[in-house]
């Protein structure tokens, strides 16, 4: 992928992405890879730049279960095309692709201090859950 610097620094900048202080949002190596993740979802908004991109498992698809649920794991858009659409279409092709695939439920996490992107989530059916708190260490 020929942008795909800006691309993760767009992720990086992000700080509704950062879930341990100092810490990228992912791995170079990792991002590359849900990039092309065969059972996932990766979509990029651009038009002469990034505007933004998503990212969701589709993991769950061949279980067999009545019901099944798909991740969406980043929703990023770039600030100056923040209010502008751009997540809300975003978010509606990943919507229909996951109905299409048989997917019956989404759900994401959101940054406890990042009330916006909880609004975004809640003003598309998105219910809040309870409440975990990320802690990691470092091997």
């Amino acid at each position: 992928m020929r942008d795909f610097r800006a691309l993760y620094d767009l992720g990086n900048k992000t700080k509704e992405l950062q879930v341990t202080k100092g810490e990228p949002f992912l791995d170079q190596d990792q991002f590359k890879w849900y990039i092309r993740d065969p059972k996932g979802f990766f979509i990029l908004a651009e038009d002469t730049k990034i505007l933004g991109f998503i990212y969701a498992s589709f993991e769950d698809q061949e279980l067999p279960y009545k019901h099944k649920y798909s991740c969406l794991m980043y929703i990023v858009v770039h600030p100056s095309a923040r209010g502008k659409g751009v997540a809300d279409a975003l978010f509606e092709m990943y919507q229909r692709e996951a109905k299409k695939r048989g997917f019956t439920h989404i759900y994401s996490l959101a940054n406890d201090d990042s009330p916006s992107v909880q609004r975004f989530y809640q003003k598309r059916g998105l219910k809040k859950g309870k409440k975990f708190i990320w802690m990691d260490k470092k091997l």
